[in-house]
């Protein structure tokens, strides 16, 4: 069990050391004084979770909204937002498809722009063709939409949202195959796409869209399965990798995580090479960077840096650790987190670590 003990004050809340607390009028006092209560460090379930698999995690960070999207039903159709208390619904969410409808994909710039990407055909009651923007109140299309699944969305403003996927269109514009981006109005092509799917894309800003698929090169695109956007070509970084990119995250230019089928599974840039991360016994399907100290990811792997971690894991920068209250007993498709201690967990499950949660659960301090 790992805890920690708060101050109670009848004022605002305050700092505290290992042993002296400063109360609300400014008086300095013996913690031993101020127990409250004790918070503890691991899973909690999100009120009754979702009847069905989660995909996609967005957790808005600066507030208690958590878009979570997937293949599920209730509370609503295939996307949902956890305010921190309760769930709600987001305009009747993805449909059209039927039971092959889906949410794959979630990006939360802020509450009036939030992006979804998956298979559908209808968002709320507006005919929205695999891509979709909620503003806080209804579903917008974007156009025509893509012609086939969205797999990935990455947003730097609502003038740049990228999205990758299975389709050879997105609005009918030429050349956006696999991959487009939306600059709010229009769909426009990113040189000449791809052959395969795009499976990741994570833009630090313009120059730096940083895309993971399925293959090794594609027509004039150099790279083997991960390639840079300079806002004008595709450019290579490290001679690639030797297998598929699942995810990618990217703290600066200088901290790129990569993972996917590919030996090692995880692997950071470091903007000249690639560095070894230790080594997963095997794949990973999603990862979210706090800092570089924490770093959070999910999957099929049992085992990182030869502990037992049950598919998933915290990277301190030097070595793997496990999670307080342990880990999962099948695959985790997703994750998310808005600071270290606050860490949302997606996939199909009935209990994270020993605690009941219906396919999302958070990590932290309850």
């Amino acid at each position: 069990m790992s805890e920690r003990y708060l101050p109670y004050t009848s004022g605002a809340k305050v700092a505290n050391t290992l042993y002296k607390v400063t109360d609300a009028s400014g008086v300095v006092r013996d913690l031993s004084d101020y127990y409250s209560r004790v918070l503890t460090l691991g899973w909690s379930a999100l009120s009754g979770g979702v009847n069905d698999v989660v995909y996609a995690i967005s957790a808005l960070k600066g507030t208690s909204n958590v878009y979570v999207g997937g293949n599920f039903t209730t509370p609503t159709s295939c996307i949902a937002r956890w305010d921190g208390v309760n769930w709600n619904a987001m305009g009747g969410g993805a449909s059209g498809q039927g039971t092959i409808t889906t949410v794959q994909s979630i990006y939360a710039l802020d509450v009036s722009n939030v992006y979804m990407g998956g298979y559908f055909s209808i968002a709320g009651s507006v005919t929205a063709s695999n891509v979709a923007r909620w503003d806080g109140v209804n579903w917008n299309a974007m156009t025509s939409g893509t012609n086939i699944n969205t797999r990935t969305i990455h947003a730097l403003n609502a003038n740049n949202v990228y999205v990758g996927g299975d389709f050879t269109s997105a609005g009918g514009v030429v050349g956006t195959v696999r991959i487009a981006r939306w600059d709010g109005n229009n769909w426009n092509a990113m040189g000449n796409g791809f052959s395969n799917r795009v499976n990741a894309i994570y833009a630090l800003n313009t120059s730096n869209v940083y895309v993971g698929r399925s293959f090794t090169i594609s027509e004039s695109t150099p790279g083997n399965h991960i390639t840079r956007w300079n806002s004008s070509s595709w450019t290579t970084f490290g001679g690639g990798l030797n297998n598929e990119v699942n995810a990618i995250y990217a703290l600066d230019a200088n901290n790129v995580y990569v993972e996917g089928y590919f030996t090692g599974y995880i692997a950071r840039w470091d903007g000249n090479n690639w560095n070894a991360m230790g080594t997963l016994n095997g794949f990973v399907s999603s990862i979210y960077a706090v800092d570089t100290s924490n770093v959070y990811v999910v999957g099929g792997f049992t085992t990182a840096g030869g502990i037992t971690v049950n598919r998933i894991a915290r990277w301190n920068g030097n070595s793997w650790s496990a999670l307080v209250g342990g880990g999962f007993a099948s695959i985790q498709w997703a994750v998310s987190a808005t600071n270290a201690t606050n860490v949302y967990v997606g996939g199909t499950f009935t209990t994270a670590g020993s605690v009941n949660a219906s396919n999302i659960a958070k990590w932290g301090y309850s």
